[in-house]
């Protein structure tokens, strides 16, 4: 089983953004009409049967490559969930550097 929550959606009209603070979402917006190629970024886990990883994970319209962050290793459900609260608590810092290109490819 696969879990994604999104931060940014730029691939569809009007995008997703999740970002709290208003500026960051209107220089998202901003920065979404003016790259080329349509803008991701999730907080998702790559799993396994009885495990998982979970991260930042995202395609960036700049450069349309994928970009990646902050994985973490979860044992159990309960260390998942941890994980994904703690990722999305961060959410604005998370988009942030997204938009500064500041993830890595």
């Amino acid at each position: 089983m696969h879990v994604i929550v999104t931060l940014l959606d730029g691939t569809v009209d009007p995008p997703t953004i999740s970002a709290q603070d208003s500026k960051l979402c209107a220089d998202l917006e901003n920065a979404l009409k003016a790259w080329h190629c349509d803008s991701t970024l999730y907080i998702a886990t790559n799993s396994l049967q009885s495990e998982c990883d979970v991260g930042i994970m995202g395609n960036d319209g700049r450069t349309d490559t994928q970009v990646a962050a902050e994985w973490k290793h979860a044992d159990s459900l309960e260390e998942a969930v941890l994980a994904f609260q703690q990722l999305w608590a961060k959410r604005d810092s998370w988009l942030k550097k997204f938009i500064e290109g500041k993830l890595e490819a």
